[in-house]
């Protein structure tokens, strides 16, 4: 289908993929949630995308920096950048486990994956409350073409705020 505009957004584990999908799933707008952690091949990731209903169709996915997979360069990516020992202090207090050298392995796959760009908007996770760079993220990924969903944007980031205060659980 031509009619489709893939994006993807990448980041270490703990970097607000889910949070950001979620974000991006607004009105002619859907985006996966780490949809390489199902196990299949690019072509099965490629399709997924393409028979989903919208016209703006993403996949925000920590898993991708395994270099499985790298997005074709006409494809929009955004690249959330979160300090490495952050994101392993927050992983070994969900599972338990020391998970630096998985983390390892998956920062030098990021930089593999976007270095090679000079095409992806590339965010610092602490940036990620700040309204102009989400609407940077969004302009990135659907251009000119779709409007900016302030409304979408408020809930979704009062949502996060809930969450972090222990009022939702996530």
């Amino acid at each position: 289908m031509s009619d489709k505009n893939l994006f993807f957004i990448v980041g270490l584990p703990r970097s607000r993929t889910l949070w950001l999908s979620l974000m991006m799933t607004c009105g002619d707008s859907f985006c996966f949630h780490e949809l390489s952690a199902e196990g299949f091949s690019e072509e099965y990731m490629i399709r997924r995308m393409r028979e989903t209903p919208q016209r703006y169709v993403g996949n925000s996915d920590s898993g991708l920096s395994f270099g499985m997979f790298g997005p074709p360069k006409e494809w929009p990516c955004v690249a959330v950048h979160r300090d490495k020992a952050q994101v392993i202090t927050s992983l070994n207090q969900c599972t338990g486990r020391d998970t630096s050298v998985v983390i390892n392995r998956l920062e030098l796959g990021l930089h593999e994956l976007t270095d090679c760009r000079d095409d992806v908007l590339h965010v610092n996770f602490d940036s990620l409350d700040d309204d102009a760079v989400i609407q940077s993220v969004w302009s990135h990924c659907h251009g000119d073409a779709l409007p900016f969903p302030e409304d979408h944007w408020l809930r979704c980031r009062r949502t996060k705020a809930e969450i972090h205060r222990g009022l939702l659980r996530p």
